[in-house]
């Protein structure tokens, strides 16, 4: 409507009304009305033939033109947004490969993926063009033509799962020709060369289809490896065991085993594990075959059987390196089933015996814990103790610093305790410095949080910085630091970037960029103008990594010994009007929304995980749906949640919902948010809800307990 009104205003100059169409064009093509986009970008270029807008205006509708499936005229609109030198032809003509491709126009395919091979260095955008350009030529059935691609691109391979990847290509190519034993030869040697990898797994598919012979013993172990398919692996290492192999047969016992517990049955897997720790002694495998039957046992809840086989392991080896972990491993059942007197002098009889072992201040942390949740705080307070005192450096000592203290004030003796709690809130910037300010000021007593600045950096705050930065780097207090190098802007990947964001590639002026931040990554001065830099073009993460790497390069050793602005640059509060909008709306801490868009996905709104969750509060589209039925929000793709506004909406009503789930606990909300609501009912069954501390040090995995203590600084 904002751009209509502009449209049709008479009063409009001639400058809002082109940033109105071009913007207009924008939201169109965003939102999938392609053909509406397409209108009002061949509108702009027709009336702003010689605009900066006009390039960017030309590919946009081409853009549209590809969602409409018109193939010629996405083909002359490509052509046409080309400029001399492009930078970022290599990135057009690849567009315009691709839509030959699905249009199966495979000569003018490879016509356009050998220009842009053509108008790019970079190595490793050529191999991946040469993908292109052999799938053409498997498309026309030249594939003599296709196979010499594929070569090309294993003299510069190096990686070896892209390796295997190129061959199973090659070999799927010669099956298409109808070259069965040249297909065969390529598949077995990805099997022999990289049999751990997913398109080995593929390449295994490709010969049982094909009535291929196989190895079985092989055909395991890539099945298992390879493609965590666990059936088909344990079926293959019971054939192949059947045969009475003199060689590998330990390592098939391992895969059967392990294929066993994958698919839940856990007997038969504790009787492999058997197998092989009786029929094989002297195998690589032994160790761990006995560590992973007590393993399975604990997951079938027999606990005190499996404590005693970790214990009888360390008892029989007590100088094997996995000795101290099957020690850790029977003292944390002991801690996870509630044996928790048990757990404490296991982990101290751990921590004492090894003390030197990578786990020994884990253990003598989970020690104290342990006693504590006994209710015997005078031993836990002895454990924390000792901890502090032989392991100073230990990334646990503030926790167990934090713990000695919270355990004083259990004994009674306050006045200890308030003093250990004085130390640790001096230290801003820790999550246990925090806790401490909490323990001494309750939010009952305590003074409401200050307003958070939403106002920009003050000219005096950069000025501070920058004369920071240049005391340590040596150079002139009166220098412009600000301004982004020259060197860095003729970086080439630099000029792409900036090519690539100008017309819309957005992602792939990501990519670029990251390349320019890591190709600068030893500079300090090149990392703050780049946070600058990404900062002014609305590319926050960019901003946030090179803001954190320049702190890593400097003398500080503390974020909150740096100056403010760039304090102000590692901890941004970006989106303030949707954010705050939806703080108010439900009745949030603004506060607590900006931290958890900055922990999910530093502001990033084109963010994706592994798992398919999409924008700044990274949600999954099954999780959208179900907001947006319940939140009555009409009209929701999954597509949409790459909105800023709707990303934001959706994922504050979600974190609401779940305070309001968790009756207001504000921890176990974020750890829901993170791990999932029906985990964190599970674990305060466990812990109950009422120790904050106790929850979170309790939690069962590692991201969950970081995730919160993230978002609480």
């Amino acid at each position: 409507a904002h751009y209509r009104t502009l449209l049709t205003d008479p009063g409009a100059t001639t400058a809002q009304r082109r940033l109105a169409l071009f913007g207009r064009g924008r939201r169109e093509l965003l939102l999938g009305e392609a053909a509406a986009a397409e209108a009002s970008f061949r509108r702009f270029v027709e009336e702003y033939p010689d605009d900066d807008l006009t390039r960017p205006a030309r590919f946009q509708r081409a853009l549209a033109l590809e969602s409409l499936g018109r193939y010629t005229d996405t083909i002359a609109a490509y052509q046409a947004s080309l400029l001399p030198d492009d930078p970022i032809a290599p990135y057009i003509y690849e567009r315009m490969g691709d839509l030959s491709l699905r249009f199966q126009r495979f000569p003018d395919a490879v016509t356009w993926y050998q220009n842009a091979l053509a108008a790019t260095a970079q190595t490793g955008f050529q191999v991946h063009l040469r993908e292109g350009i052999a799938e053409a030529y498997r498309g026309a059935e030249q594939f003599d033509a296709a196979i010499a691609q594929y070569n090309a691109i294993l003299q510069q391979a190096q990686i070896p799962a892209y390796r295997a990847k190129i061959m199973r290509l090659m070999g799927e190519t010669w099956l298409e020709a109808g070259d069965e034993e040249a297909a065969r030869a390529q598949f077995q040697q990805i099997l022999d060369l990289y049999p751990d990898t997913y398109d080995a797994y593929l390449a295994l598919s490709n010969m049982v289809e094909a009535g291929m012979p196989v190895d079985e013993f092989q055909r395991a172990y890539t099945d298992f490896y390879g493609g965590n398919a666990y059936r088909p692996a344990l079926e293959a290492a019971q054939r192949f065991l059947a045969t009475g192999p003199a060689d590998h047969a330990d390592d098939a016992r391992w895969i059967a085993a392990l294929s066993h517990r994958a698919l839940g049955e856990l007997d038969a897997a504790v009787r492999q594990f058997e197998a092989l720790i009786t029929r094989h002694p002297d195998s690589p495998r032994y160790a761990d075959a006995r560590l992973q039957q007590a393993r399975t046992l604990g997951w079938q809840g027999e606990i005190t059987r499996a404590v005693t086989l970790y214990r009888d392991f360390a008892a029989d080896f007590p100088a094997h390196p996995l000795s101290p972990q099957a020690l850790y491993k029977a003292a944390l059942l002991e801690f996870e089933t509630d044996r928790f007197a048990e757990a404490h002098l296991a982990f101290r009889s751990l921590s004492e015996q090894y003390p030197a072992d990578p786990l020994a201040d884990d253990a003598r942390f989970r020690a104290g814990l342990s006693a504590y949740l006994n209710g015997d705080y005078p031993a836990a307070e002895a454990e924390w103790a000792a901890l502090l005192s032989d392991y100073p450096a230990s990334p646990l000592a503030r926790a167990a610093s934090y713990w000695q203290a919270k355990t004083l004030r259990a004994m009674g003796r306050r006045a200890e305790a308030d003093a250990l709690l004085d130390q640790l809130a001096a230290q801003p910037f820790n999550y246990y410095a925090l806790r401490a300010a909490e323990l001494l000021h309750p939010s009952a007593d305590a003074d409401p949080p200050p307003a958070l600045n939403l106002a920009p950096p003050t000219p005096a705050e950069q000025s501070e910085a920058e004369t920071w930065l240049a005391h340590w780097l040596g150079l002139s207090p009166n220098a412009r630091l600000d301004s982004l190098d020259r060197q860095i802007q003729g970086d080439p990947a630099f000029v792409r970037a900036e090519a690539l964001l100008s017309v819309g590639l957005r992602d792939e002026a990501l990519d670029e960029f990251e390349t320019v931040k890591d190709n600068w990554s030893d500079n300090p001065l090149a990392m703050y103008q780049l946070s600058l830099a990404f900062r002014e073009r609305g590319l926050y993460r960019l901003s946030i990594l090179s803001a954190q790497q320049l702190v890593r390069l400097s003398p500080a050793t503390d974020p909150a010994t740096v100056p403010r602005f760039i304090r102000r640059l590692l901890y941004p509060v970006y989106y303030p009007d949707l954010v705050l909008a939806q703080a108010e709306s439900l009745g949030l801490e603004p506060a607590l929304l900006f931290a958890l868009i900055r922990q999910e996905s530093l502001y990033e709104p084109s963010a994706g995980s592994p798992a398919g969750a999409r924008g700044l509060m990274q949600i999954l589209p099954a999780t959208g749906a179900d907001i947006a039925a319940r939140a009555g929000i009409e009209g929701y793709h999954e597509d949409a949640l790459w909105l800023p506004y709707l990303n934001i909406r959706m994922g504050a009503w979600y974190f609401k919902n779940l305070l309001d789930f968790f009756g207001g606990n504000q921890a176990a909300a974020v750890v829901a948010y993170n791990a999932g609501p029906g985990r964190v009912q599970t674990w305060l069954g466990y812990t109950g809800a009422e120790d904050v501390d106790v929850f979170i040090a309790t939690l069962p995995l590692q991201e969950p307990e970081t995730y919160i203590r993230r978002v609480y600084l």
